[in-house]
């Protein structure tokens, strides 16, 4: 195989793989569609925490730090999420 044989293997792969059953099943495994807040468990998010932590700031950094005020509103909590718009039930519709 060279790499100009991966194109059409590729694309054989794709077109079987992606049916409606198949993305309906991606949209109700996540909790998306339908919506299931519980879904995914909070100790789940926990990995994410280690990326949602502030800049580290540097001793050249402090006085300019101490003089603003934080405006930042990040927590380590997951943020909620809205309930999917009509348009996007209407289109999920279409699919069954």
């Amino acid at each position: 195989m060279q790499a100009l044989d991966i194109p059409g293997v590729c694309s054989r792969a794709f077109k079987l793989a992606m049916t409606p059953a198949n993305i309906q099943s991606g949209f109700e495994v996540s909790g998306i569609y339908p919506f299931n807040r519980n879904r995914i468990a909070g100790d789940e998010f926990l990995p994410s925490v280690v990326t949602d932590r502030p800049e580290p700031v540097s001793s050249s950094d402090v006085t300019e730090v101490a003089a603003e005020p934080s405006t930042s509103t990040s927590t380590s909590e997951p943020s909620e999420v809205s309930q999917p718009s009509a348009d996007m039930q209407a289109a999920c519709k279409s699919f069954s």
